[in-house]
């Protein structure tokens, strides 16, 4: 008897944090039949949103999205660089502002930064999801990486001894993966304009290669252009591109945006 995958992936971390049922649609290619299982998989499942993350160079995939009111949410930008050379983003140590490992005692000054440094992510952008619970979500995510359980090692900038920013990071997975990760980098909205951030994601740079990486990638929102450009400065290079899109079925009235 032959038994044909699921088309879709349930989410149980995302849904029990935001307290409704969430999938998500395997694979970035979809045809009719492809998703019509999807649609038949969510109706099944009683789900309540689905995300999908589409190939924007397959215009068919794009049309049966929108279509099945699948709503654009963001541009998923994955970005890379080489570490084998590092020379043009090693910057001169600044007098005020000091590098370190972070410990869980920096919750105290840098959570407020992570609630409030990532508003053009698509928790953000998609009304359905309450801005307090999206804002925790990435305090929650900054908390388990300066416990190392999400992320290897965290760089933190003090300016006259507060921490002020950081760049959390993890190594490749896998005897032989030689490419590091930068998950999340946030700065003190006061400090910018002082290259706290090119501090702290050279000193991750810096960090990973001395642990065997090779490259580096990051991900970022395509209409975050100034995050786009910070990156690109520091010699990173445009990967891929994907669409994200999300389908609320239930528990959402997307003109008043609450769940």
């Amino acid at each position: 008897m032959t038994h044909t995958a699921a088309p879709c992936d349930f989410l149980s971390w995302d849904s029990e944090f935001f307290g409704r049922k969430i999938g998500s649609v395997r694979g970035s290619r979809l045809n009719a039949a492809q998703m019509a299982d999807v649609m038949r998989w969510a109706e099944e499942v009683d789900i309540d949103c689905l995300y999908l993350l589409a190939d924007p160079t397959d215009p068919a995939t794009i049309r049966l999205a929108e279509q099945h009111t699948f709503y654009f949410q963001s541009v998923r930008m994955v970005l890379e660089r080489s570490l084998k050379a590092l020379d043009d983003i090693v910057l001169p140590p600044a007098e005020n502002v000091t590098l370190r490992s972070g410990t869980p005692a920096d919750l105290e000054y840098l959570r407020p930064i992570a609630r409030s440094a990532y508003h053009l992510t698509r928790f953000f952008t998609d009304p359905c999801f309450p801005r307090e619970r999206s804002a925790e979500l990435y305090d929650i995510w900054l908390t388990k990486n300066l416990h190392h359980e999400m992320a290897d090692e965290v760089v933190v900038a003090e300016m006259d001894g507060v921490p002020v920013g950081y760049t959390s990071c993890q190594l490749g997975k896998g005897e032989n993966s030689k490419e590091g990760v930068i998950q999340l980098v946030g700065v003190d909205e006061t400090k910018r304009g002082g290259r706290i951030g090119q501090r702290v994601l050279a000193q991750a740079c810096v960090w990973m290669r001395e642990h065997g990486m090779e490259t580096v990638s990051v991900t970022t929102q395509g209409h975050n252009v100034p995050a786009v450009r910070f990156y690109e400065r520091l010699g990173f290079m445009t990967r891929h591109v994907q669409f994200w899109y999300h389908k609320w079925f239930h528990g959402c009235d997307a003109d008043e945006g609450q769940l």
